[in-house]
């Protein structure tokens, strides 16, 4: 671990990170050039905050069921702040998303080079981070709990590699009731933590250091699952029943090619990935060895850190292709792990001992700089990214208006409206709104089917939907 900064340079590098990264937001919100609403399904978020504070419960429909349509009860918490503090929480959660995502890369950033506070390791990582649109986009302006999400997996990366264990066990919790996937992050990140020590000293000594780690995971989740059941009558969110089809090796499949996609539509990924694999193959054998003969290596060996380093970043990359992928553009579900994927390559330098002097080494890092903002072929000079953003606020802007015609025409007496996308609507109609998607509706997400289609949105079902009958489509 390495030794503590003077607290002005800390929070000189968080002034740092957080200024960039406001930069890089308002950058983003000028070139999108639309109002700060969000996408749609962030207005399913916003539904359940409105309910919840207005003390419907968490309902889809005021007086409705009772459903977890949303995909973080953490974030949903943070937007029910917002709504008892302002009318319209849509500019507080953009702050508050800046201030997580930039108090975890600055974070991160301390840590690359404990040594001192403005290190070329740690510039090419704030670099690396606001240089991608995607990146910076996806924790902004659509206003979903990816900010949220990002800043744990980074947080718990950082808590992970360079401890304290407390810190871990908090994340750890977080995470479970952040995102569905933090049930697999958490216990993966405490096992990785776990390795200095259980190289050094053994299992056990591994086991007493973060055990509390360990714990704080099970009876979040066993606290989260019973909440859960309880409340809603299902162990998982209903976005799980929706979104995951049965058949896992289909789930597999897309899940792939959503991971091939994201490597070739950023190529400049591999400059972390060949490095990760390259430490496992090269590595491995060592690695292995020391594990089952604790106390032959050190648990401060550069290696090792190199081993860790590369399986988070391989965790980040796998976990979407459980999941099977996702359906928004610029890969949403690998934007939260981005600040992490360029952690491979920064270690091998270390590993390799590979300090040029002062002056050689921040003009390295500049040329590093110069490059990943110009080589990757979506950058904030094509604003390539820029059309899957546009299109899914339009849609949410387009909600709106409807909800609001609709409310003018039936004033009185609202008919029930079945919808397909189903935020921005619910949002802002005053009758019942039916989820034909199955997000926000229970019967629909729990109907038989094989989820095969347009990813997402495949749940529909014609007897659920005619049983139910919207007044209107």
């Amino acid at each position: 671990m390495s030794h503590r900064l003077p607290l002005f340079q800390q929070s000189g590098v968080f002034l740092l990170t957080l200024l960039v990264t406001a930069a890089a937001v308002l950058v983003a919100l000028r070139q999108v050039g639309l109002p700060l609403l969000g996408i749609d399904d962030a207005h399913i978020f916003l539904v359940y905050g409105k309910n919840l504070t207005s003390g419907a419960g968490l309902v889809y429909n005021q007086g409705g069921e009772r459903v977890e349509g949303f995909s973080s009860l953490l974030w949903l918490l943070v937007i029910a702040l917002g709504y008892l503090a302002f009318p319209s929480p849509e500019k507080y959660l953009l702050i508050v998303s800046v201030l997580l995502v930039s108090g975890a890369i600055a974070m991160l950033a301390l840590r690359i080079d404990g040594r001192k506070a403005f290190s070329p390791a740690g510039l090419v990582l704030i670099a690396w981070v606001v240089s991608s649109p995607a990146y910076v986009t996806w924790v902004s302006l659509p206003l979903m709990d990816t900010a949220l999400w990002s800043a744990l997996v980074v947080l718990g990366a950082v808590f992970a590699l360079v401890g304290p264990p407390f810190g871990l066990a908090i994340i750890a919790s977080l995470m479970v009731l952040a995102r569905p996937e933090g049930m697999l992050w958490a216990p993966v990140l405490i096992v990785i933590a776990t390795l200095p020590l259980w190289v050094e000293k053994g299992p056990w000594a591994a086991l007493r250091a973060y055990w509390p780690a360990a714990l704080a995971y099970l009876l979040t989740l066993a606290a989260l699952t019973a909440w859960r059941l309880l409340y809603f009558g299902y162990p998982l969110p209903n976005t799980y029943y929706v979104k995951m089809s049965p058949d896992i090796p289909y789930n597999l499949g897309q899940g792939l090619t959503y991971l091939l996609a994201f490597l070739y539509m950023n190529p400049v990924v591999l400059l972390g990935l060949i490095p990760a694999i390259v430490a496992l193959l090269i590595n491995g054998r060592w690695f292995l060895s020391a594990i089952v003969r604790p106390g032959s290596t050190s648990g401060a060996d550069p290696r090792l850190r190199y081993v860790a380093i590369s399986l988070i970043v391989l965790l980040a990359l796998l976990v979407p292709v459980y999941m099977g992928g996702d359906h928004f553009g610029n890969f949403r579900f690998y934007q939260p792990a981005w600040p992490l994927l360029i952690l491979p390559a920064l270690a091998l330098l270390q590993v390799l001992k590979i300090q040029a002097p002062r002056p050689l080494g921040y003009l390295a890092a500049l040329f590093v700089i110069l490059a990943i903002f110009l080589l990757p072929r979506t950058n904030w000079f094509n604003q390539a990214y820029r059309s899957s953003l546009i299109h899914e606020i339009t849609l949410a802007r387009q909600g709106q208006a409807v909800a609001r015609t609709m409310n003018q025409l039936f004033a009185g007496e609202f008919p029930s409206v079945g919808v397909v996308r189903a935020g921005a609507v619910a949002l802002e109609y005053d009758g019942e709104v039916i989820d034909l998607m199955g997000l926000n509706n229970t019967t629909m997400a729990h109907a038989p089917g094989d989820r095969k289609g347009v990813k997402n949105h495949a749940a529909f079902n014609s007897e659920v939907f005619f049983a139910q009958r919207p007044q209107i489509m």
